[in-house]
């Protein structure tokens, strides 16, 4: 059993909700955050989607955060990412590798990201 499993077994669902969106904060595990949004009221579900998503844009690992954004509910917003140039040709290298055709428009995008329109 996980802490955060042993946490709700032991009834505590604030921990589990807090430890549980620190994991998404920290390592981008997409099933982190659809847990935590599933977990919350009718409406702050709402609310705290998209200050996630936007922190997922600028997460320090860039890799990461295209790879949450390119599979997870947010396919338009890795084109916003932000790269340094350092780690260009890496991300271009693994766009590369996606196959799924719906993701095309994401690849391209983060190709014109990347290199300024290639």
């Amino acid at each position: 059993m996980t802490r955060i499993g042993v946490l709700e077994a032991l009834g505590r669902k604030d921990h589990a909700q807090t430890l549980r969106f620190s994991m998404f904060e920290q390592h981008l595990i997409a099933q982190h955050l659809k847990t935590y949004i599933k977990q919350l009221g009718a409406f702050d579900d709402v609310k705290a989607e998209r200050p996630a998503l936007d922190q997922v844009e600028r997460h320090a690992n860039v890799h990461a955060a295209l790879a949450f954004l390119i599979n997870g509910p947010a396919l338009n917003r890795a084109a916003r990412v932000s790269m340094p140039a350092s780690r260009r040709s890496t991300a271009i290298s693994t766009s590369c590798l996606i196959r799924r055709p719906l993701l095309w428009r994401a690849t391209t995008r983060c190709r014109r990201l990347c290199c300024g329109g290639v």
